[in-house]
């Protein structure tokens, strides 16, 4: 199955029944709000339910020549309905002994991190790094954890601790994680063990994320799987189902799915970050600081040095949001990089007319400060085009994801230099730049298609970690030993 067939099959998918042959029997299925698993979407005023989970329980329903019906649910209520005979199946549940005596347990097919997080300042007050240290401080009434009703976890043995009756008094339940976050940070809890994935992005999309923190301690990844309820199915259901899930597994079109929910929204995640933000607004000021420089040194006017400042920093994101489609391009999306653009140009005019110039000394620091600070803004702008061209969904993604990086990083200085009617083009003729843009597009994408059915948000905050630093690293050295880019 192809990437672009699995693309309209999700999309469709979300809207539109399986279709299968006429009188087909029914199962029910249960979701809730776990983005990027299960979630609510919108298209044209019309809802539907969608998601890794429900993409590919669809599927198999489909392929077992199954119609299937969704009822929204807290999951605490998706396991009594699955215990009562209500619902006939639910994702994303954990293996539990308790569990099987109710459920069929399907095949994992994914897996879930369990983490605990904590208000982001707040460390020192959580002081623990075993099960023992978490019981005691549970025990003597020191920490108020925060919990989902009916949530079992990766690591069984923190399971087995939090239902032990001595340290009830010390743990407050919630319906789902959107409660249980504004819990935590209301301070009506002190740390709430969740999965990774799921709290990640509800703080994400909520715009807490810079006030929440992951406690190292006592993490645990485990298998997720489907169950089965034992009053609706029977072990030939599950046989079936089973057959089907690996099925898909073989043929490649579950890690597809994965790769297809996942990875766009793990880098979005990370990208989205203080420190890479942080980055990309050095890179901003960089490129703004070089084109104003050279618009004065060629003597245009300050509405001129606007542009040739605009056009480096923003105009390679403009170009490759405009060839990928994508609405609104980025330099809409938010104010900052226009305003840093604005701001880095009237504080540059001002500051050189009131120094009207400076030692040769100080000129020398104030370039190599400019070179730089132009690496990072190279190396962030590189790893961000990448992260488009992921949330674009374009495939291949090993041959889109360097040419967008180029273009990003590059883009908007030709098309300033085209407006000087400059023919020489230092970034694609003299200068070891798009290189570097090229070099690191390939390797990030590569990178995110290696093991890509295992990547999780630790993987990706290293991928696009080292990406960065490499970037910038290659960028210096070629400053350094004067790389030149081949010749034709």
């Amino acid at each position: 199955m192809t990437a672009r067939i699995l693309q309209f099959f999700i999309l469709v998918s979300a809207f539109v029944p399986a279709i299968v042959r006429p009188g087909a029997a029914t199962w029910s299925a249960g979701w809730t709000d776990w983005e990027p698993y299960q979630m609510e979407i919108r298209q044209d005023n019309v809802q539907g339910v969608s998601g890794l989970d429900v993409v590919i329980l669809r599927e198999i329903l489909r392929r077992m020549d199954l119609r299937s019906e969704w009822a929204r649910m807290d999951w605490s209520d998706q396991l009594d309905a699955i215990q009562d005979g209500r619902l006939h199946v639910i994702s994303g549940a954990f293996h539990t002994r308790e569990r099987e005596a109710y459920a069929h347990v399907s095949h994992p097919y994914r897996y879930e991190e369990t983490v605990l997080i904590h208000r982001r300042g707040e460390r020192r007050q959580l002081d623990f790094s075993t099960k023992n240290d978490l019981r005691v401080l549970l025990a003597d009434g020191r920490l108020r954890l925060g919990r989902i009703s009916g949530y079992a976890y990766a690591d069984p043995a923190l399971t087995d601790l939090l239902s032990e009756p001595a340290l009830q008094e010390s743990q407050i339940f919630y319906r789902n994680e959107r409660e249980a976050l504004y819990a935590l940070l209301s301070g009506e809890v002190d740390l709430v063990p969740a999965d990774r994935l799921i709290f990640q992005t509800l703080a994400w999309r909520e715009g807490q994320q810079t006030r929440i923190a992951e406690h190292p301690a006592l993490r645990a990844s485990a298998p997720i799987h489907f169950l089965l309820s034992r009053k609706l199915t029977d072990e030939a259901d599950l046989e079936r189902f089973n057959a089907v899930l690996e099925s898909m597994r073989k043929e490649g079109s579950l890690g597809q799915v994965q790769r297809e929910y996942l990875h766009p929204l793990l880098l979005s995640i990370t990208v989205s970050s203080r420190w890479f933000f942080a980055l990309e607004i050095i890179g901003v000021i960089a490129f703004s600081i070089s084109g104003f420089l050279l618009a004065r040194r060629e003597r245009y006017s300050f509405n001129a040095g606007v542009l040739f400042s605009i056009l480096p920093a923003l105009g390679g994101g403009i170009v490759r949001d405009l060839l990928l489609q994508r609405v609104p391009i980025a330099m809409i999306r938010t104010p900052a990089y226009l305003l840093t653009v604005l701001i880095t140009v009237s504080l540059g005019h001002f500051l050189l007319r009131v120094l009207k110039g400076g030692t040769e000394r100080g000129g020398k620091l104030a370039e190599r400060i400019i070179l730089i600070a132009d690496a990072l803004g190279l190396a962030s702008f590189t790893v961000a085009a990448v992260v488009v061209a992921v949330e674009m969904r374009v495939e291949p993604l090993w041959l889109w994801g360097p040419l967008m990086a180029v273009i990003t990083a590059t883009g908007g200085g030709i098309v300033r230099d085209t407006i000087r009617s400059d023919g020489r083009m230092a970034v694609l003729t003299t200068d070891f730049y798009a290189e570097v843009a090229l070099i690191w597009g390939v390797l990030i994408s590569l990178a995110l298609g290696w093991q890509a059915d295992q990547l999780d948000l630790n993987r990706v905050v290293w991928i696009v970690g080292v990406s960065t630093v490499g970037g910038f690293l290659t960028r210096m050295a070629a400053i350094h030993w004067k790389w030149k880019p081949p010749q034709s």
